[in-house]
């Protein structure tokens, strides 16, 4: 037969307070009618009524240590919610546009560039034929030849990264 605990024995076994252990002969935990517990059936008791993350004091479990604890992970959460809070208000206050937005500025300002570069070198092929004497439609080949190549460079150059521009901060 298995001694029986006061309840501030049993308290001191379970690592919990006499008040937890009050509350849980409130939620049902067995007690004798001298008002002792049996360590037996409290323990078959508890692992029936009360969360595992409960008995455990909210310790993580074996596969769970990879996550953290409770506190590491709310403190996560916390964060990921300040962070969302001040994206949500940088862009309420314009300083962020959307990805999408951006991209096609930039396609846009891309093709801008393109058809006025080779817009010039229609321009300037006529003239320069006509003052130097040379075949308009030579010359006009060689320099559009030399202007795409000049702007398929530049298109496959990247951009150094500036201070103080981060891709993060484009919504």
């Amino acid at each position: 037969m298995t001694s029986h605990l006061s309840r501030r024995a049993f308290a001191k076994a379970q690592g919990i307070s006499e008040a937890r252990v009050r509350q849980l002969i409130g939620r049902g935990l067995p007690v004798t009618p001298e008002d002792k517990i049996d360590p037996i059936a409290a323990k078959r008791w508890i692992e029936a009524n009360l969360d595992h993350q409960r008995r455990n004091g909210w310790k993580p479990e074996e596969n769970e240590l990879e996550r953290g604890s409770l506190a590491d992970m709310k403190r996560s959460h916390e964060q990921i919610r300040v962070q969302q809070a001040q994206l949500d208000l940088d862009r309420a206050r314009g300083l962020l546009i959307p990805r999408a937005d951006v991209k096609r500025f930039l396609e846009a300002r891309g093709r801008l560039n393109r058809d006025a570069h080779l817009a010039l070198v229609s321009r300037l092929s006529a003239t320069l034929a006509g003052e130097f004497e040379i075949d308009p439609a030579q010359l006009h080949a060689r320099l559009e030849a030399e202007m795409r190549e000049f702007l398929r460079n530049l298109a496959e150059t990247p951009v150094p990264e500036e201070e103080g521009i981060h891709e993060s901060r484009v919504a």
